[in-house]
């Protein structure tokens, strides 16, 4: 066999037999992508959802559209809490709890008796400018 002709060396060159980059910084490549994901994802997310929803097959795809349509219906009331008491400080945070534990109506009671009392307030405020 002939020998290679000395010179500049290659290197070391891998066989592909395990992974070249390490654990944490896997970790925290997959953490950043999770915080801030690329619109692309999250167009590819969105096309998983409709997909479920429409046409399930089997029982972890029903179980997903279950989950799917309930977490829709809480964003939607939820959006609806935010018009109406956002204005006045509801965070989207307390609104989604008290979907969650159904305590909505004492939320809307609560909310509607501090908007009626800012309103009697910038009233008061308004007269003693004047």
């Amino acid at each position: 066999m002939a020998r290679r002709k000395g010179g500049k060396s290659k290197g070391y060159q891998s066989k592909g037999q395990r992974r070249n980059v390490s654990r944490w910084s896997r970790n925290a490549s997959r953490a950043e992508n999770r915080a801030n994901p690329s619109p692309q994802a999250i167009a590819q997310r969105a096309a998983y959802r409709r997909t479920i929803i429409t046409s399930p097959h089997g029982k972890e795809e029903l179980r997903l559209k279950e989950k799917f349509l309930a977490e829709d219906s809480v964003d939607r009331k939820c959006s609806e809490l935010l018009k109406s008491f956002g204005s006045i400080g509801l965070t989207r945070a307390g609104a989604i709890h008290a979907i969650k534990t159904d305590h909505v109506s004492h939320l809307t009671e609560k909310w509607k008796s501090r908007s009626s009392q800012k309103a009697n307030n910038d009233k008061k405020k308004a007269k003693s400018h004047a």
